[in-house]
C-alpha cells in the first residue's frame, strides 16, 4: 500500500533504469509523479546487466517480490554461475569469480537490459499508473523558488509547452544453460557474453569496437569462440554507445531540481528510493532541504562505487565485493538519517 499522498508532485525526465526507480519509489511515497521520454517508443537494446541484491531488494518492496520474479524469470543466477573470466587468446578459464555468499532471500541475476528494463517500464506504467510521456525531449528548465518547471519539445507535433511540479529529477538514459564469461586482453579491450534462457539467447559486449568490422579488427588472434558468436549477431541487433571515465559531479541538486548518481545502472535505484524517502519526509515546503539531503546522503557512497567501477576494469578478479557493496539497503540508510 502507497503512503497516503505527500502533496509533492515531481517530474522526472529519462525513462531508463534510474528514472523509472525514481518514478516508482516517488509513487511509493505517496508523490504524484510523471515521466517524460525523448524516446518515441521504448527499445529491446543492450548488453547483459546484473542486477545485484543492493538493487534486488529495492524492486523486491515493490510489489512483494512480484516484479522481482519477473525479472528472475527473464536471467540467469549468478548465485549458480558465477562470473568466468578467460584468457582473451586461448579461452582458458583463469579465474572465477563465485556467486557464492550471496543473501539467500535475493539472488543476484543478470538478463538482457532491454528485456529487464520492459518489466520496470510496464510495472510503472501498467501496474502503478504511472503518466509516461514518449517523444518528448525537454529542451529547458526554469524555476521561480515556489515551483519549478521543464519545456518539453513533443517530437510529433514539434510543438512547446510548460509542465509545473515540485520537483524535477534528471534521470537521462532510457534502455545449454547458462553463462557470463569475461575475456580480457591488451590495450584495455575486454569482451563480455551472457547466454540466456537455457541457451536459448545470447548477449554481448566489446570494449573498443563499434560495429561489426570493429569488433572483427579487434578480435583477430582472439579465441575462436568469441568470432563464432560475432558472426552470428545480425547487425541490426548491434547497439553502440560511448564509455567515459568522468570525475565525480560536485553537486547533484539545485534549487528544486536533481539528477541521479548513474541513470542506466542499479546504483541508481539506490538515489531513487533515497531521493524519495527524503521528500517524503521533508514535505511539500521543504523540497529543496530534501534535495540537498539526498545528496549529502549519497554522493560519498556513489563516488567509492564510481572509481571501483574504474578499478574493475582495471583489476576485474581483484575487486573487493565486500558486504559494504552487495548488502547495502539504501532506504533503510536513508531513514536512519535526522530528520528534515
Amino acid at each position: 500500500m502507497a503512503p497516503p499522498a505527500a502533496g509533492i508532485k515531481a517530474i522526472v525526465v529519462g525513462a531508463g533504469f534510474g528514472g523509472l526507480a525514481a518514478a516508482i519509489e516517488c509513487h511509493r511515497q505517496g508523490h504524484e509523479v510523471e515521466v517524460y521520454e525523448s524516446f518515441a517508443e521504448p527499445k529491446m537494446l543492450g548488453d547483459m546487466i546484473p542486477l545485484s541484491p543492493n538493487a534486488g531488494r529495492i524492486v523486491f518492496r515493490w510489489d512483494g517480490g512480484h516484479t522481482f520474479g519477473r525479472l528472475a524469470a527473464l536471467s540467469i543466477n549468478l548465485r549458480d554461475y558465477g562470473f568466468h573470466i578467460h584468457k582473451h587468446d586461448t579461452g582458458e578459464v583463469v579465474y572465477t569469480v563465485p556467486g557464492a555468499g550471496m543473501p539467500p532471500m535475493l539472488p543476484p541475476v543478470g538478463g538482457h537490459r532491454g528485456e529487464l528494463h520492459d518489466v520496470i517500464f510496464r510495472h510503472a506504467r501498467d501496474d502503478r499508473g504511472i503518466p509516461i510521456h514518449l517523444g518528448q525531449n525537454i529542451t529547458d528548465y526554469v524555476e521561480d523558488g515556489a515551483q519549478a518547471r521543464h519545456c518539453p519539445q513533443d517530437g510529433r507535433e514539434s510543438a512547446f509547452f510548460q509542465v509545473f511540479a515540485d520537483v524535477v529529477i534528471g534521470a537521462d538514459g532510457f534502455c545449454t544453460g547458462d553463462t557470463f564469461n569475461g575475456w580480457f586482453g591488451p590495450d584495455d579491450v575486454h569482451f563480455l557474453l551472457c547466454t540466456l534462457k537455457g541457451g536459448r539467447g545470447c548477449c554481448w559486449d566489446c570494449c573498443a569496437a563499434g560495429c561489426l568490422e570493429d569488433v572483427h579488427r579487434v578480435l583477430d588472434g582472439w579465441d575462436p569462440v568469441l568470432r563464432a558468436a560475432v558472426d552470428k549477431t545480425p547487425a541490426a541487433c548491434l547497439a553502440d554507445w560511448r564509455l567515459a571515465s568522468l570525475p565525480p559531479r560536485p553537486a547533484w541538486s539545485r534549487g528544486r531540481t536533481a539528477v541521479l548518481g548513474g541513470a542506466a545502472h542499479p546504483f541508481a535505484m539506490e538515489d531513487a528510493a533515497t531521493l524519495a524517502l527524503c521528500l517524503r519526509r521533508a514535505g511539500k515546503d521543504g523540497v529543496p532541504a530534501a534535495l540537498r539531503a539526498y545528496q549529502d546522503i549519497r554522493y560519498e557512497r556513489v563516488k567509492k562505487l564510481q572509481l571501483l567501477g574504474k578499478t574493475t576494469k582495471e583489476v576485474w578478479h581483484t575487486v573487493d565485493w565486500s558486504k559494504w557493496v552487495i548488502a547495502f539497503d539504501a532506504e533503510k540508510h536513508a531513514a536512519r538519517r535526522p530528520s528534515l
